[in-house]
């Protein structure tokens, strides 16, 4: 992951205003790696020249688009691990669930809170991210203890053999 403190962040929203709103709320709160689109085909053709840590889309994207889930299932074609977390005015909970299930990270309701609640869950990822990034170099240290102290048991052990061939 590139940059798990101010990760790369793709903003896809048809709504111009509400997607305006977004970006300057998240950029206002630290997070300004943020590209926008106003469509999910203009995101997949930007999806093969650039890795967001986060996708964050509109599910309902107009008339005659592709919609939330198949932009989501053509993305992960290109990346399978790009994060995506949905945004919505539809409160049903099957969509909800629907992408939870395909994978997506969260689900956002596009309300009075939405910017807030967007802002909660981009900040938890982050969290979690650098958790993991941690938790990676943490395993990566302890592994290479492990493989030096074989090398150091084998030198011995070679040691000792070339003194008893020695005798």
């Amino acid at each position: 992951m590139a940059n798990t403190k101010n990760p790369l962040i793709f903003l896809v929203e048809d709504d111009p205003a509400f997607r305006k709103m977004i970006d300057a709320y998240l950029k206002s709160q630290r997070l300004t790696n943020i590209k926008q689109f106003s469509s999910g085909e203009e995101m997949l053709k930007q999806l093969t020249k650039e890795m967001p840590q986060l996708i964050v889309e509109d599910f309902d994207l107009g008339a005659g688009k592709l919609n939330g889930l198949e932009i989501f299932k053509k993305a992960r074609e290109i990346n399978p691990k790009v994060d995506f977390i949905f945004l919505s005015g539809q409160s049903t909970i099957e969509v909800a669930v629907e992408a939870i299930k395909l994978g997506a990270y969260d689900y956002v309701v596009k309300d009075e809170f939405a910017k807030e609640n967007l802002l909660h869950r981009v900040k938890r990822y982050v969290f979690q991210k650098n958790l993991i990034s941690k938790q990676d170099a943490l395993l990566m240290g302890g592994l290479f203890v492990v493989a030096l102290l074989i090398i150091i048991c084998v030198a011995c052990y070679m040691a000792g053999l070339r003194l008893v061939v020695l005798k």
